[in-house]
């Protein structure tokens, strides 16, 4: 292939992939549950960790909770 088709497939692949970019912005992600699944919560023994493992908690997820600190919820 010489050069210019080469730039012109380029483009076409570029105003294709920023069209189908616009259009996501449209359209909601479906919400994915939780409920009953596995989390793992790093440092969640206080602070960000702790809100993260309580906010999981009240959507129905198990937690397992990993720590260094020895203060316990």
């Amino acid at each position: 292939m010489n050069v210019l088709t080469e730039v012109l497939i380029l483009l076409c692949k570029m105003v294709y992939y920023y069209l189908e970019a616009f259009c996501w912005l449209f359209v909601s992600p479906s919400a994915k549950s939780i409920r009953g699944q596995l989390a793992l919560v790093t440092g969640g023994g206080r602070g960000i960790g702790q809100r993260i493992a309580l906010e999981l908690a009240k959507h129905g997820a198990k937690i397992a909770v990993l720590d260094l600190d020895e203060v316990v919820i």
